[in-house]
């Protein structure tokens, strides 16, 4: 697993919780290489260097924004459509379960969205579909 700030190509998690990206591993290989980011801070420098291919994100990280509702991985999710590349697949992992919070990701380009704990194969399937209309759309 490499850290925030390497190249493109990457699956890149950004996730604060070290036990729960330890428990998804132990349960999951990744089909891409992982770069991992556990703040918000780690995840925009990430992204101010590197273009990754598929994004894992928690919506609840520690602040490095002044996000006024707290959410600062609604802030990131913004920051990947915007700025980094509207067709990069998001899948948001998230204990937010709430209808607003999914409608909210939905709007800002989240591609799935899993509450946790969630369903490793489920996820699986996400990446992998994920992984599949991008190299599609890109040919």
């Amino acid at each position: 697993m490499s850290v925030a700030g390497k190249s493109d190509g990457d699956l890149l998690i950004v996730e604060d919780d070290q036990e729960f990206v330890e428990d998804l591993f132990a349960m999951w290989s990744p089909p891409l290489p992982v770069a991992r980011a556990s703040s918000g801070e780690e995840a925009f420098r990430y992204l101010q260097a590197g273009v990754p291919k598929l994004v894992l994100l928690d919506l609840n990280l520690p602040h490095y924004l002044a996000a006024a509702d707290g959410a600062e991985g609604f802030e990131i999710l913004s920051y990947i459509k915007t700025h980094v590349g509207a067709d990069i697949p998001v899948i948001v992992i998230t204990r937010e379960n709430s209808a607003e919070t999914r409608s909210r990701a939905a709007s800002l380009g989240a591609r799935d969205y899993f509450s946790k704990p969630l369903d490793v194969s489920d996820l699986e399937r996400a990446v992998w579909n994920a992984i599949g209309e991008r190299r599609r759309g890109s040919s």
